[in-house]
């Protein structure tokens, strides 16, 4: 019974943790990229991005609007601070991770899988506000999917799962611009079927 809701406890654990290495590391694990999204999450929310470091005027293309946009969106319907929902986006989206394989191969590979971010530089990864948490959890699904267009179960492939590989490639190239392979994968993959 301990170990029906594994996952969850891990997520948990590892929700803590970031909240735990946020609040004693002394610049929140914030960096230079860091203050970029979280100003550019006040811009287009219409909240004060300004005071963690980086002033934006305006919209900037250096970074994907993807990121900011998830912590902005998190941050106004909550109304936690932007640094707050930052950690809360990697959070979620780990949860999300989990969850998902929880269901796909079962608890005790979803355990192993999730203790993947337990390791120093993954950890490190996810506490930081940077969006290459996010960007890794979209990316399994991204394989995921193509390993169900690669090796179908049906007889043809659906119009669901290519719009669903769409979306995904999408999103990761609104994400990091290192996306646009995938995009660009996909429609490699689109002309050959």
């Amino acid at each position: 019974m301990r170990q029906k809701y594994g996952p969850v406890a891990l997520w948990l654990f590892i929700s803590v943790l970031i909240a735990v290495l946020t609040v004693f590391n002394p610049a929140h694990f914030v960096s230079v990229d860091s203050q970029y999204y979280l100003s550019k999450a006040g811009v287009l929310v219409g909240l004060n991005g300004d005071q963690y470091g980086h002033k934006a005027v305006g919209w900037e293309a250096d970074f994907p609007i993807a990121y900011p946009l998830l912590i902005g969106g998190l941050a106004r319907a909550t109304g936690l601070s932007l640094l707050v929902a930052s950690k809360g986006v990697n959070c979620l989206f780990i949860g999300v991770f989990l969850l998902i394989w929880w269901r796909r191969v079962g608890n005790r590979s979803a355990l192993w899988m999730g203790s993947v971010f337990l390791l120093g530089g993954y950890l490190r990864i996810v506490t930081y506000t940077w969006s290459e948490c996010v960007f890794l959890v979209v990316l399994m699904e991204w394989f995921w999917v193509v390993r169900e267009l690669a090796f179908p179960a049906l007889e043809r492939v659906t119009y669901r799962q290519t719009i669903r590989l769409l979306l995904i490639s999408v999103f990761l190239f609104s994400l990091r611009y290192a996306g646009s392979f995938f995009v660009v994968a996909y429609g490699l993959w689109v002309i050959r079927t």
